[in-house]
């Protein structure tokens, strides 16, 4: 009986788990019912050119990796966007599930780590940002990651088993396909783990737990650069992915990064988290040492890495959330040894509810309002209906004339089906943090003429070269109009 018991309150959290992640899915920008006008429209669209036989960084300028692009072109061929929404699912129920493994491995405790999981993930109200982002995909390798590393340090065995050690492999060349600031975690843990077998004199392991390591990392890597220099592409791939990035996260100054710090560390969450670890720090006799060292390490070199740009985008604190699952853990764990155990249930169940409340910034209410906003979309957002806008491109256009769309809105090219006259489909910020995308996309415009050209959001009123370009350009040879509240250009037929 005790047994069965168990086993149906395992599963029943498994499910509580997969609610969760719904319940953050939910407010992703593809989910059913949603209207995608966040940036992964741009990445869908990446995606559809690759259904088309076009090539990214060739034929679309992109600075994230090319593993985001292939995630959005196997969910296109498995029921469109849905199955990109599908595959957002899994990963999210990946990334709690494993993170949920973490907090077990450290305190044996299934409810504690439950509440912990929920505490941290709740960030993800603020965080996702519409979803089917990079950070987002990340989250279920860096929390694999996370539980392979803990549950090591915590057996204190010698070695990490040679499968796990080609997960942590794959795990690290996934997200460098995705985007390269986000490897925090193996570069603490790794760094750890070398300094740990250096110091036992554990050579020979600790050559070939790098060989199996790399040999992870390649299985990842390989098959995207024979891609690439199979369409031609490798070059443009190093100028947008690496060299782009570079100017891109040097842009600004060091002011901004230390705002973007600031910013960043001021969440509730990642201040309780800050403190738990000072006062394991001061306490370090008690826990294990490497665990409470490292974990400490891997929060503040993550969010070093993650504003290491200056600019500051909700989306990109999703790869804080697993550096908090360690102190939070301590802090539930010391909480029911220390403080629920001797009060009544009323009194518990008050004290953990003021208590997750006040770590999760009250994202608690959130939590039931996704549900209320998912009713709510699907009574307002019911399939079928098209845009006007996306209407007004169709009757004006054929599915060969080519369109463009100054500023940062992909979705209205889904929506209409059209292509743009540019691989810039997007100009901002690109255009601005390197000028000869700026010169190469007013190129694009001279040479291919759009049918239509659409301000989406007033960018015509900037004073950068594009904008006073366009502004220029369409004041001869095209008629304006004013469709759902946007300025659109169509091309005189003379």
């Amino acid at each position: 009986m005790k047994i069965k018991y168990k086993l149906v309150t395992k599963y029943l959290y498994f499910i509580g788990l997969f609610i969760f992640a719904l319940s953050i899915c939910f407010k992703s920008g593809i989910a059913p019912y949603n209207v995608n006008i966040f940036d992964s429209s741009s990445f869908i669209y990446i995606a559809r050119l690759m259904q088309n036989g076009l090539t990214p960084y060739i034929d679309a300028f992109d600075h994230k990796g090319p593993l985001l692009y292939l995630i959005n072109y196997i969910g296109l061929g498995f029921g469109g966007q849905i199955g990109i929404w599908f595959y957002e699912v899994i990963s999210m129920f990946i990334s709690l599930l494993f993170c949920y493994k973490t907090g077990i491995t450290l305190t044996n405790n299934r409810l504690i780590s439950f509440i912990t999981i929920f505490c941290s993930f709740s960030m993800l109200y603020i965080y996702l940002e519409g979803g089917n982002l990079t950070e987002e995909y990340a989250l279920p390798f860096i929390s694999i990651s996370l539980y392979i590393f803990i549950k090591y340090f915590v057996s204190n065995k010698l070695i990490i088993k040679s499968f796990e050690l080609i997960v942590l492999g794959v795990s690290l060349g996934a997200v460098l396909m995705l985007r390269p600031n986000m490897i925090a975690i193996w570069i603490v843990y790794i760094s750890t783990i070398i300094i740990k077998l250096l110091s036992e004199k554990q050579y020979k392991y600790l050559i070939v737990s790098l060989i199996y390591l790399l040999l992870g990392v390649l299985l990842v890597i390989i098959p995207f650069i024979l891609y690439l220099l199979k369409n031609h592409a490798f070059s443009a791939f190093i100028e947008q992915y690496l060299i782009f990035n570079f100017k891109y996260s040097s842009a600004n100054g060091l002011g901004s990064v230390l705002y973007a710090i600031l910013v960043f560390s001021s969440t509730n969450l990642f201040k309780i988290s800050l403190l738990i670890f000072i006062l394991l720090i001061l306490r370090a006799k008690k826990y294990n040492k490497i665990i409470i060292y490292s974990g400490f390490a891997f929060l503040i070199v993550n969010v070093l890495l993650i504003t290491i740009s200056g600019r500051i985008y909700n989306h990109y604190g999703m790869i804080l959330i697993p550096g908090f699952i360690i102190p939070i853990s301590y802090l539930f764990q010391q909480i029911r040894i220390n403080v629920i155990a001797k009060y009544s249930i009323v009194v518990q169940v008050i004290i953990l509810l003021v208590v997750v409340s006040t770590i999760t910034n009250y994202q608690l209410i959130n939590f039931v309002h996704s549900y209320r906003e998912i009713a709510t979309r699907v009574e307002q957002n019911k399939p079928g209906g098209k845009s006007e806008l996306a209407q007004f491109i169709e009757s004006n256009t054929t599915v060969d004339d080519l369109i463009i769309v100054f500023g940062i809105r992909a979705d209205i090219y889904l929506e209409s089906n059209r292509y743009s006259a540019s691989k810039y489909f997007y100009q901002y910020p690109i255009g601005l943090v390197d000028e000869k995308i700026a010169n190469e996309f007013i190129e694009d415009i001279k040479n291919y003429t759009p049918i239509i050209i659409v301000d989406s959001k007033n960018h015509f009123d900037k004073t950068d070269k594009m904008a006073v370009f366009l502004k220029q350009y369409t004041s001869h040879n095209y008629n304006k109009f004013n469709i759902d509240g946007l300025n659109v250009f169509l091309r005189m037929i003379k």
